[in-house]
């Protein structure tokens, strides 16, 4: 048994050639069978379900196949990780959801997962768009040396809907909103964000109770479960 190679294409193909004369026809019998390819490196890569153990001993040796080269193991190729893309909705995209958007996009940064999410934020009305985020929201996020950026509000449209992987609501009216203008959430991706801190409850609107602070509290919790259920199916 001697081994041999053979070109196909752009790949290498290592062989185990044997031969013999069969005792009735007297012709000379050829068998070969795959051990298994080079990759671009002239690494050895056994074929599936070959023991690296019973593989010919010139291959293990590194003589005769190519000038020099290694046994290594084939690896599965990592599938290439999708992005995950959150959208935050409120009532008006001033108050809540960019909080919501600025204090997930600094978790994610801190867990150093940029590359792996896309965060934004809606409204679920035409009331404010166009607008900034509300200064005392900024404030407070300020506070909390929370990063922030010019932006401004826009309403959620139902192609949203096949867009982002999670629509994350502050309360029931944004769910009820949400459902209204999707026309049903067939994939589940719409959710209130304190569902994720296990708990079944609103984050309050500090539009109307003016206490921002309750408000951040409540965001950074819900964000930082979510961010932790997320992180965990990676």
């Amino acid at each position: 048994m001697f081994l041999s190679k053979q070109r196909i294409n752009d790949t290498i193909y290592i062989y185990e050639q044997s031969s013999h004369r069969d005792k009735d026809t007297g012709k000379v019998v050829t068998k070969r069978k795959i051990c298994g390819k080079l990759d671009e490196n002239n690494n050895f890569i056994p074929s599936k379900g070959r023991n690296l153990e019973k593989l010919p001993a010139e291959i293990l040796e590194i003589t005769k196949i190519t000038k020099e080269f290694r046994v290594v193991k084939a690896k599965k190729r990592k599938k290439k990780r999708l992005m995950v893309k959150i959208l935050f909705v409120c009532h008006g995209n001033i108050c809540r959801s960019p909080m919501a958007e600025f204090i997930m996009k600094e978790l994610v940064r801190r867990k150093n997962l940029e590359g792996e999410f896309l965060i934004s934020s809606a409204a679920t009305t035409n009331d404010e768009i166009g607008n900034d985020t509300y200064p005392n929201a900024k404030d407070e996020l300020n506070c909390h040396s929370i990063p922030i950026e010019c932006r401004s509000a826009r309403r959620i449209t139902p192609d949203d809907y096949s867009t982002w992987d999670y629509i994350i609501a502050m309360d029931q009216e944004n769910l009820q909103d949400l459902n209204y203008i999707m026309k049903g959430d067939p994939e589940n991706k719409i959710k209130l964000l304190m569902s994720f801190a296990g708990e079944n409850r609103e984050v309050s609107d500090p539009w109307y109770t003016r206490n921002f602070c309750e408000a951040f509290n409540d965001i950074y919790k819900g964000c930082e479960a979510l961010l932790n259920k997320i992180a965990d199916e990676l």
